[in-house]
């Protein structure tokens, strides 16, 4: 099986906190199997823990996530996305992470209840609750 990943932003943190389920299959998935990976930016952690206190210590409790770090070069790159975009700092630094990159060509798959605001990020957008699944 080849690795596989995915990207939680800030909203799907939160419903995760809530205990979504697909997002919690997710998550125990990559638990059980060292070759998936859930990845969180870390500016979609603040988000979570500014809108949900106690978020952070949650999320860093579950040992199948992998948080993505703010190095400067992403710094940088999400700083200049945020600007040109208008879009939040935690939504253009998920919208890094999901990007395509030499570990992965084709970039990752990125879960949110709001894919819209990632129409024009050039990033594959999924909602966590697709249309009649509801």
């Amino acid at each position: 099986m080849t690795p596989t990943a995915v990207v939680f932003d800030h909203t799907a943190l939160a419903a995760l906190g809530t205990g979504h389920s697909f997002l919690a299959h997710l998550v125990e998935a990559a638990h059980r199997d060292t070759r998936r990976q859930v990845l969180i930016p870390v500016l979609a952690l603040a988000r979570a823990e500014q809108d949900r206190p106690g978020s952070t210590e949650h999320f860093g409790a579950l040992p199948a996530l992998s948080f993505i770090d703010l190095d400067f070069p992403t710094a940088g790159a999400v700083g200049a996305q945020a600007a040109a975009a208008g879009h939040a700092w935690e939504v253009t630094h998920a919208a890094h992470a999901a990007r395509p990159a030499p570990h992965w060509p084709d970039g990752l798959a990125l879960f949110t209840t709001t894919p819209e605001v990632y129409a024009d990020l050039g990033v594959k957008a999924f909602p966590i609750d697709p249309p009649g699944s509801v």
